[in-house]
């Protein structure tokens, strides 16, 4: 069984619970798409380290945030295992997104394709999906906010800040946080760690226009972690 993290349980992203479910039909991720667009969800999550590993619900919305927590598997406890089942998976998303009539159907299958790639150890494998989003969405924030933990993951830096440059002008609201977050991390990767801050600097900001009711949970906490570590640098 694969397990991921769907976003659908908010209080689950808090305890780290992984919530098993089975390969998505269409139909599925199309209303899974309007539910997660229907309600702000908070994006908080994993321990915003800023060792640059990939935090998975930056990748995937409720807008961006929420996505494939872990892909694991009773079975098979070895790496190898592990990837065979996300190939399967991977292997399955692909053949729906081309089966896929538009493109908001297609790019409701972008957070699946993305977290799997990312289980199979080949982020790159992704980039074409996320570049056709991006093509296709172009007032959608998720497709290139995706893309520039893709080219993270990739050491592509340059491409990865260009991705969340774009991402940071289509995001609103509070999902501007995770982007900022997405930058300083990138940043943290050129050895800037001015720019760094900087960005978390600006991701606070951000939070502190924002109304209570819209400020993610767990968001400010992380935030000055994150800054607490940049200065311990």
């Amino acid at each position: 069984m694969l397990f991921l993290y769907d976003g659908s349980d908010p209080d689950a992203e808090a305890v780290g619970e992984c919530i098993p479910i089975g390969f998505p039909r269409r139909d599925e991720a199309n209303q899974e798409s309007s539910d997660e667009d229907a309600a702000e969800v908070d994006p908080s999550g994993d321990s915003g380290g800023l060792d640059g590993d990939v935090e998975p619900e930056l990748l995937f919305d409720d807008g961006l945030e929420n996505g494939a927590e872990a892909v694991n598997h009773d079975d098979a406890k070895d790496a190898a295992g592990t990837k065979a089942l996300a190939l399967t998976w991977l292997t399955f998303l692909e053949t729906q997104v081309a089966a896929a009539k538009d493109p908001e159907s297609r790019g409701a299958f972008d957070s699946h394709v993305l977290s799997a790639s990312l289980a199979l150890g080949d982020p790159a494998r992704a980039v074409a999906r996320l570049k056709q989003s991006e093509l296709e969405l172009p007032a959608d924030y998720n497709p290139p906010a995706r893309l520039a933990v893709v080219y993270l993951e990739m050491g592509k830096l340059d491409e990865a800040n260009a991705a969340a440059a774009r991402a940071l002008l289509r995001a609103y609201g509070p999902r501007r946080v995770r982007v900022l977050e997405t930058m300083s991390r990138i940043q943290v990767k050129r050895n800037n760690p001015g720019g760094a801050r900087q960005a978390l600097e600006d991701a606070v900001a951000v939070l502190d226009a924002l109304p209570p009711a819209q400020q993610p949970r767990g968001a400010r906490a992380r935030l000055e972690t994150q800054l607490k570590a940049l200065a311990a640098q």
